[in-house]
């Protein structure tokens, strides 16, 4: 399976681990299923650390304009409850999603560890210990 660095503002890593934001938004994601490690950033008043990991076993695509968001192929009421899971309301996604269109990484199998590790404990695909984490996500080593 794939694994990869989510970079989450605090805010989030605390709905996220309370079990409220359940869907995660973002303008890219990989295919489906992965493994997604939680790093929660310091510029958002978090600890710098990756603090727990999910599953990812769907990811619903998300396509927008002026009136409201839709989950491509889905009902309203499914749509409804992403957005619901997001966390997001329709501005948050205005501007987030400057392009209309967008990706929901649903959170499944929540691991919060017990003590954060440290960014440079993970490694990149080339095997390098990550330095900086990434703007949004990117790909690093499987872990078992």
């Amino acid at each position: 399976m794939k694994t990869i660095i989510l970079s989450t503002q605090y805010k989030w890593v605390e709905k996220i681990h309370l079990g409220i934001k359940t869907d995660e938004v973002r303008k890219t994601s990989p295919g489906t299923p992965f493994k997604a490690l939680i790093y929660d950033t310091k510029s958002s008043g978090g600890c710098g650390k990756v603090v727990s990991e999910f599953i990812c076993d769907k990811v619903d695509e998300i396509r927008g304009d002026y009136d409201g968001y839709s989950i491509i192929g889905e009902s309203t009421a499914y749509t409804n409850r992403v957005a619901d899971g997001s966390c997001l309301d329709f501005s948050d996604m205005q501007k987030y999603l400057t392009k209309g269109k967008g990706k929901a990484i649903h959170i499944s199998d929540l691991k919060i560890y017990s003590e954060p590790k440290e960014l440079s404990e993970f490694k990149n695909l080339k095997g390098e210990p990550l330095k900086r984490p990434p703007e949004s996500w990117q790909y690093v080593e499987e872990i078992k």
